[in-house]
């Protein structure tokens, strides 16, 4: 253990089926299963606080039961604390809008087909068009091909298609904290290749100069931005056209405005980024 790795977290995670009735599990399940949770704890830490981040996963002497393993994990101080975004060390129905566990067993089995991203919040759309939220991170977790992979065969892979089978997470204190029951177990199962369109989301207040207008619609516009760009613009704000057409308010064209301008940024599959430009409000003439 280096010195970077001061903090310490414990938990716990159990198979609860047919095949641990004995204290006994078999070592090709166990053996996959603490490899895929030390690798998706390790990716996980790494998407959440930067490649250069560490995490360290140390496995204790199993206790009776169901079949209980106990493990410790050192991590960093300072970064987001990765074991409760994934939700192993936070209680599941108390906060499963945000952990990666919680949102995984809210959407089951539906794909994801979008992550659209405003500042520190997100979207998951999923091909029913339903529209999941929770905050940047955890989108980062559930979207993240590698890091399904690697929790797929950690919780789904052990108790799938096991009438009765359930894989339970539990704290320091062995308080039960979130729990997988076999017909869920799907929900766990990696995401398909090639299927998710990324979104970004920014809006701020910046200076630009409109080079091309067209007051009787949202299209036709152009402007040049703070960075020197000049790019073709969807102007949302009904009302500034309004008072230009109805000659309430002066317009000059080449003179610089400061507007509320959101950029959107996607992401398809195999495909270079698209970049849009919406000017959500036009505040003044500087």
């Amino acid at each position: 253990m280096t010195n970077k790795l001061n903090q310490k977290k414990s938990f716990s995670i159990s198979y609860d089926m047919d095949e641990t009735g004995n204290h006994s599990i078999d070592a090709e399940v166990l053996g996959t299963s603490l490899v895929s949770l030390a690798k998706a704890i390790r990716y996980s830490d790494q998407v959440l606080n930067g490649e250069s981040s560490q995490v360290k996963v140390e496995v204790k002497a199993h206790r009776e039961g169901s079949f209980t393993v106990d493990l410790v994990t050192w991590y960093q101080s300072g970064g987001s604390d990765v074991l409760n975004a994934l939700g192993f060390t936070t209680l599941g129905f108390s906060a499963a809008a945000g952990t990666a566990f919680g949102i995984i067993k809210q959407i089951k089995s539906q794909k994801i087909v979008a992550r659209v991203t405003k500042g520190g919040k997100a979207e998951l759309i999923l091909d029913n068009d339903e529209k999941v939220e929770c905050t940047k991170e955890i989108a980062d977790l559930v979207s993240n091909k590698t890091i399904r992979q690697e929790l797929a065969k950690v919780m789904s892979d052990p108790i799938a298609n096991k009438a009765g089978a359930k894989f339970v997470i539990k704290g320091e204190n062995d308080q039960v904290l979130d729990s997988l029951e076999s017909e869920d177990a799907l929900s766990f199962r990696s995401l398909p290749k090639s299927t998710l369109e990324e979104t970004d989301e920014t809006t701020e207040q910046v200076t630009i100069t409109f080079s091309q207008v067209n007051f009787d619609g949202p299209t036709g516009w152009r402007c040049d931005l703070p960075n020197g760009d000049n790019v073709s613009v969807r102007m949302r704000h009904e009302a500034f056209r309004n008072r230009i057409n109805q000659g309430y308010e002066t317009f000059a064209k080449g003179e610089p405005y400061i507007v509320k301008l959101m950029v959107k940024v996607s992401t398809k599959p195999n495909q270079s980024p698209t970049t849009r430009y919406y000017i959500e409000e036009v505040i003044r003439q500087k």
